[in-house]
C-alpha cells in the first residue's frame, strides 16, 4: 500500500517499478516477486475499467515472458493502482492497472473460470439458506 504513495492520480503513467526498486523503498525482500512493466501494448478505456473490476480471488492464465503461469488474483491496493497475483509455486507477480488492462486486451491474462469462487460460495451459500428457510415457513 506504500508504493501508491509514489504513484500519481493519473492512472495512464506507469510508475518505474521493479523488485529491486521495492526493496528499496519498503525494505522488504521482493525475491519471489516479478513486477510486470512491459507488454501488451495500450488498453482501451473498457479493458481499464475491467482491470478495476476484477474479483479478488479469481484465477488467471499469465503469460509473461513467453512462459505460462497460472496465477490467482490475492491482492489489490486501497486506491487500486496495483494488483497482486499469486501462483501456487510461490511466485507473485505486481501490475499497475493501466499494464493489467493492457495484458487483459492482449489475452496475455485470461480468467480460468467463467464465476469467481468467492461469487460461486456465496451462491452456494445463498442457497443452501434458502433450502433450510423452506420447512421452516411451511
Amino acid at each position: 500500500a506504500n508504493l501508491e504513495d509514489y504513484i500519481s492520480d493519473d492512472e495512464a503513467e506507469e510508475l518505474p517499478l521493479d523488485a529491486q526498486s521495492i526493496e528499496d523503498l519498503l525494505g522488504i525482500d521482493a525475491s519471489g516477486l516479478d513486477v510486470i512493466t512491459e507488454g501488451g501494448g495500450t488498453a482501451s478505456a473498457v479493458m481499464l475499467e475491467w482491470a478495476r473490476d476484477l474479483d479478488l480471488g479469481a484465477w488467471f492464465r499469465l503469460e509473461y515472458h513467453k512462459q505460462m503461469a497460472q496465477v490467482q488474483y490475492v491482492w489489490r491496493s486501497p486506491l487500486g493502482h496495483l494488483h497482486l497475483f499469486a501462483s501456487s509455486v510461490g511466485q507473485s507477480y505486481l501490475i499497475q492497472t493501466v499494464r493489467l488492462a493492457a495484458y487483459l486486451q492482449a489475452s496475455l491474462m485470461e480468467p480460468q473460470e467463467a464465476e469467481p469462487l468467492t461469487q460461486r460460495a456465496t451462491r452456494d451459500a445463498i442457497g443452501k439458506l434458502e433450502a433450510q428457510a423452506d420447512p421452516l415457513s411451511a
